[in-house]
């Protein structure tokens, strides 16, 4: 869904996980990172930011599913709606750490 930029947006102090050990992110543009507060990490705030990130993230691909699946000619209005969903799911997968709460 996002782009490689967007995927590490407000990973700072959080344990970013990729298909490699270490890379510093995706490596094609398919690929997405896994971004999860550290072990020790005890604010709420970030678990829930990571969950919510996820949860995003998700919901986004579904949204766009579903509207691949709405041919234009037959289901023009729920296609669309499905797709404002897609957009909406996206803009939020981008939200920096530091707006869902402490950080």
């Amino acid at each position: 869904m996002a782009d490689k930029t967007d995927q590490l947006a407000g990973a700072n102090g959080m344990e970013v996980l990729t298909r490699s050990a270490g890379a510093a992110g995706p490596e094609s543009t398919y690929e997405k990172v896994v971004i999860l507060p550290k072990r020790d990490d005890t604010d709420l705030a970030h678990h829930a930011w990571a969950d919510a990130r996820f949860a995003a993230d998700i919901l986004a691909e579904h949204a766009l599913f579903f509207a691949l699946l709405m041919p234009e000619e037959l289901a023009a209005k729920e296609r669309a709606e499905a797709l404002d969903f897609q957009r909406s799911f996206t803009s939020l997968y981008g939200v920096r750490r530091c707006q869902a709460g402490s950080g």
